[in-house]
């Protein structure tokens, strides 16, 4: 990584190739002449990160996965062996200002010392118990250890994870106004939903399938739908690790002003919206409301407003034209028109 850092620059002509072995050599005379004082570089007080791992007892658990959610990792090594951009970073920090210096503090080479934040482990460990609720892992655990060798001052941090058997899905099962049943079974059947039974609880699959079944139920003229309207209630208490899924999809409650004038809430059914009139702006600079705007055509139950400066037929924009009056809302025949 390091090498590919300098032949970036070469190639970038941010350095020659002349100044690329220069660069090179210092930089491996910078790591053989500080090798036995790197720790003296470390303020007092302060640990050097050498080392982060992973132990996981078990075999579900993504450790990949896991170290993207660690707040704190070592500073690079080039080919597994020295801290070549931090040793870089001490040199350039260190003595006389030289045209050596100067060029590369302007790349992305030198690397300051990761130093020890426990504040940051045990934020980790926290985000880690999470990731491990949220992928159905619910009786497992996270702890983490921090080891110190004084006499280097580095420090290396191990993460433990109790891993037990993720929940899956059992049974899946809907609650919802019997209006709008039939469009969720359709909205779920022949493998639509991303919820099957037998893969294994994941928030985020839960987030995606609410998402789908909201565009589900645009494109069949629920306009004013939204994924706040459903929701997912879980039933863990069967054996075996497995779960009871119940989808919920709420009703739209509405205020609204009685007869005596007093502000109450009430719930209404989910409406299906029509498609009452499509009208096409052909100077879409001009602010004016359709129904105001000067000479304007009618072709095929569709609205050609200022059509004055209409430089095409209107068979040709009808062509593109997926909205059609008094048809069911599609929220994807409106991304069609767009587009």
């Amino acid at each position: 990584m390091y090498a590919l850092q300098l032949f970036t620059l070469v190639l970038k002509k941010q350095l020659s190739f002349s100044n690329l072995f220069l660069l090179i050599s210092a930089s491996i005379a910078c790591s053989l002449i500080t090798s036995c004082k790197i720790q003296k570089q470390i303020p007092e007080g302060e640990f050097l990160l050498t080392k982060v791992d992973i132990q996981t007892e078990g075999k579900e658990v993504d450790n990949e996965q896991i170290n993207t959610i660690i707040k704190q990792s070592p500073n690079r090594k080039a080919a597994r062996l020295i801290r070549l951009n931090l040793r870089t970073y001490f040199f350039i920090n260190k003595g006389k200002e030289s045209w050596l210096k100067k060029t590369i503090k302007k790349t992305s080479i030198p690397e300051p010392p990761v130093l020890l934040d426990n504040t940051l482990t045990e934020k980790s460990t926290k985000q880690i118990g999470i990731y491990l609720q949220k992928k159905g892992f619910f009786n497992s655990s996270v702890s983490d250890t921090t080891t110190y060798d004084l006499k280097k001052s580095t420090a290396q941090v191990t993460y433990r994870i109790r891993e037990k058997q993720s929940y899956k899905i059992k049974d899946i099962s809907f609650s919802c106004h019997p209006n709008i049943l039939q469009v969720l079974k359709s909205a779920t059947k022949n493998g639509k939903t991303l919820l099957k039974k037998g893969s294994q609880y994941d928030v985020e699959i839960f987030e995606k399938e609410r998402v789908r079944l909201t565009k589900e139920f645009k494109n069949r003229g629920y306009y004013a739908f939204s994924k706040e309207y459903i929701s997912f209630e879980m039933d863990s208490s069967l054996k075996g690790n497995l779960i009871n899924v119940k989808l919920s999809i709420r009703n739209p409650v509405v205020k609204i002003t009685t007869e005596t004038g007093k502000d109450t809430l009430i719930e209404q059914e989910h409406q299906v919206y029509y498609i009452r009139n499509v009208y096409v702006n052909t100077n879409f600079q001009n602010t004016a409301s359709p129904q105001n705007s000067p000479l304007t055509l009618h072709h095929d139950n569709i609205h050609f407003v200022n059509a004055g400066e209409l430089q095409f037929k209107p068979s040709i924009f009808i062509e593109a034209i997926f909205i059609k009056p008094n048809s069911i809302y599609n929220a994807n025949n409106i991304t069609y028109t767009q587009s």
